[in-house]
């Protein structure tokens, strides 16, 4: 135990005890040489030695993340004694708001979700991946910004190739794999000196059979020569206790010794059990004791939030989310899961008044247009559904439209899977093609009335109008959208910017004022507002706002948004460099399946930068970034061309031509290819002395290029490269080289 005023490794000076968690006495401390508050963690003696086991503090001390605190330090002492030093969070914890009375909308709570997902699947996803494995309420602080911040990290947390171990467990939160109890067979004997010789997995029959590689062991009071966590024997409510060799007999009648190999499925069920506390003011039950169901309580839980919470809890590890990142991307989507609950239940209203009014059973069939309604089909439907949407993110064409050809199998004539095509188009930018689809729907469903769902099939429409820079086609949409719906913050959003792209600014700062009175978030407002000051010319008030809205942002669209509308601010002032700057930035943070358009924009900011430095490392980056988008698919002619050229600038003339040979087998015959082609030979002759060129190979691509150019120029087309080209080959003629 510290008292105030001591200090650790000469720098930490002790403030206070704050408390105790899963693996350590915790302080509050002032770090004397960066003049901060820091907590510092006093490590346990049962745990401690794994600390040099595996190299768990250099893998914990690169965590930065902005719903994590740093690690900064881990220091041993003479004494053998191993703490953690790490960022003093400020604020309260969710244990202690809970506990003060305080409740949570569901809103607050679905925000704090995606965070704490954030969080850990920033943790999940490292290498090797780091378990927390005690989430709790007392374990996620409230932010004075009202932001989360995960704390109390085990430092036994690094999953090796087995897993990870818990260190301790938290009732109510701590999932069925945590807990062992005593095998049916066999009784353990009470007197000391016997030893428990078998135990149970919990789950082997409670939960779904286990798969037979689980990762969940036991091990026996008699393999105790190192000193390990305790769990309890299921049915006895103790707290966490510390065991060692020379206690063990006397604790054999009532404590069975376990090592709980955990996954990240463990860190979802504990975030499930925080968020149903959260929501609904009660700690769930015991894990092995059986968990009163959210849908059984009186909550403020949405359907979206209340199917999340319960898959999150499944007894079976199997059943859950495989990891934060897969139950983020649940809550990215859950009001598509609203969508679908409050149709299903409108119709169910329906099937229910028609019966109670005498309607024959087959009537029903006939006038809801089903061959057959059940809870199979209606099941059915909906995973069919929630799959849409996973695949849809992963950008997985085939998958998509084979789950999407089993839902409108089922029910045809539903608008949700059809916007969800619709958008699964609009995301990989076939604009037309989703257009198209979308008026096809519309022709042969006149039966779509539900004005909501409607009102998103017209913001959709809008916005494929919107990217294809179609902007007054975009305004009678969102229009149409927002007469169908008026409560839509972010239809009047995307309005307004269109307005401002139409030259039309004072328009859209009224709509933008409508939609801020709506609740638009402050990075749309961010955005709305650096597009109007852009059209207005007010670049650097619309940076500000930009950086803001990249800042405050956890929406990926809107952040891509942002990134590429200060991509054209910067053009406009000149400033490569800032340019290049921040978009290799949004290179990091944004996801994949936003980087099509950074990608092509960095690529320019580095051929910019080339040509204003003159220095040849700006190409081979545009090069790199050219050879990314064609390994991810995201290539074709154009990104191709670019590369060859990149290469033929620096004057590496062997690559450049390597890629246009490789152009002519991947796309076929264009006069732009031959035409690179003769600038490399015309290029490599003339770097030889006289009596060693031959220009032979350049005459041959020039010819090809030419007569390839008659015929694709379009009336009235001029190449003014292929103009170059064309009166380079006379000044040749002329001099007799061929």
């Amino acid at each position: 135990m510290f008292k105030q005023g001591e200090l650790l490794n000469g720098t930490y000076k002790i403030i206070e005890n704050i408390g105790s968690g899963g693996g350590g006495e915790i302080y509050k401390a002032y770090h004397t040489h960066l003049d901060c508050y820091v907590a510092v963690k006093l490590i346990k003696d049962n745990i401690k030695g794994k600390l040099d086991d595996r190299a768990e503090a250099d893998i914990l001390k690169k965590i930065k993340h902005s719903y994590l605190p740093q690690v900064y330090d881990f220091v041993i002492t003479d004494e053998g004694d191993v703490y953690t030093v790490m960022e003093f969070v400020e604020g309260m914890s969710f244990s202690e708001h809970l506990k003060n009375g305080k409740t949570f909308t569901n809103a607050q709570v679905i925000k704090y979700a995606k965070q704490a997902c954030e969080a850990l699947s920033y943790l999940h996803t490292r290498k090797p991946a780091i378990v927390h494995s005690d989430i709790k309420p007392a374990n996620i602080m409230l932010t004075p910004d009202d932001n989360i911040c995960i704390i109390d990290f085990n430092i036994s947390s690094v999953l090796s190739e087995g897993g990870a171990f818990a260190v301790g467990k938290s009732d109510g939160y701590s999932p069925p794999e945590q807990y062992v109890k005593k095998n049916k067979t066999e009784k353990a004997k009470t007197d000391k000196t016997s030893t428990i010789t078998e135990t149970e997995i919990l789950g082997e029959t409670e939960f779904d059979s286990f798969e037979e590689d689980t990762s969940i062991t036991v091990t026996t009071i008699t393999e105790i020569e190192e000193t390990e966590a305790v769990t309890d024997i299921v049915g006895e409510e103790k707290e966490e206790t510390d065991i060692t060799p020379e206690k063990s007999s006397s604790f054999a009648s009532k404590m069975i010794v376990s090592k709980a190999i955990i996954d990240e499925r463990s860190d979802v069920y504990a975030l499930g059990a925080t968020l149903y506390h959260l929501i609904s003011g009660k700690r769930p039950e015991k894990s092995t004791d059986g968990v009163t169901p959210i849908n059984k309580l009186d909550t403020e839980a949405s359907y979206g939030l209340r199917c999340i919470i319960s898959k999150a809890m499944e007894n079976s590890p199997k059943k859950r989310y495989a990891n934060a990142g897969e139950m983020l991307i649940a809550l990215e989507n859950i009001h598509s899961m609203e969508k679908l609950y409050k149709s299903f239940t409108l119709r169910n209203r329906i099937i229910y008044a028609l019966l109670i009014l005498g309607t024959a059973f087959f009537s029903v069939l006939a006038f809801m247009g089903y061959k057959r309604i059940g809870t199979e089909n209606a099941m059915a439907y909906k995973e069919y559904t929630e799959k849409l949407v996973v695949l849809r993110e992963k950008g997985d064409e085939k998958g998509f439209e084979e789950i999407y050809q089993k839902a409108e199998a089922i029910y045809n004539d539903r608008l949700d899977i059809h916007f969800q095509k619709a958008l699964f188009l609009f995301e990989k930018g076939e604009y037309d093609n989703c257009l198209s689809y979308m008026d096809e729907i519309m022709r042969n469903h006149p039966e779509y009335t539900d004005d909501a769902e409607m009102a998103d099939l017209l913001f959709v429409h809008a916005n494929c109008y919107f990217e294809k820079e179609d902007y007054s086609s975009a305004i009678i949409k969102y229009k149409s959208a927002i007469d169908k719906k008026s409560d839509n913050g972010e239809y009047y959003r995307d309005y307004a910017i269109s307005l401002a792209r139409t030259g039309e600014p004072d328009k859209a700062s009224e709509v933008l004022k409508r939609a801020t009175e709506l609740g638009l978030s402050e990075e749309n407002i961010c955005l709305v507002d650096g597009e109007i000051d852009f059209v207005r010319g007010r670049y650097e008030e619309a940076e500000k706002s930009l950086l803001k809205c990249i800042s405050v942002s956890s929406d990926e669209y809107i952040k891509q948004r942002a990134y590429i509308l200060i991509n054209k601010v910067y053009s406009k002032t000149g400033e490569t460099a800032k340019n290049t700057e921040i978009l290799e930035k949004a290179l990091k943070e944004l996801p994949e399946e936003r980087l099509y358009s950074i990608y092509e924009l960095l690529s320019q900011c580095y051929l910019d930068m080339g040509k204003e430095t003159g220095e040849n490392d700006y190409y081979l980056k545009a090069v790199d970034i050219f050879s990314v988008m064609q390994k991810k698919g995201f290539g074709g002619y154009r990104v191709s061309e670019n590369k060859a050229v990149a290469y033929y600038t620096i004057g590496d003339c062997e690559s450049a031509k390597a890629e246009l040979n490789k152009m002519k087998e991947d796309f076929g015959e264009n006069y732009r290819t031959d035409m690179y082609l003769a600038f490399c030979e015309l290029r490599e002759e003339s770097e030889k002395s006289n009596n060693k060129r031959d220009y032979s190979d350049f005459l041959k691509y020039y010819n090809n290029a030419k007569s390839l150019y008659e015929k694709e120029a379009e009336d009235g087309m001029t190449d003014m490269e292929m103009q170059v080209l064309t009166d380079t080959y006379h000044q040749l003629k002329e001099g007799n080289w061929f």
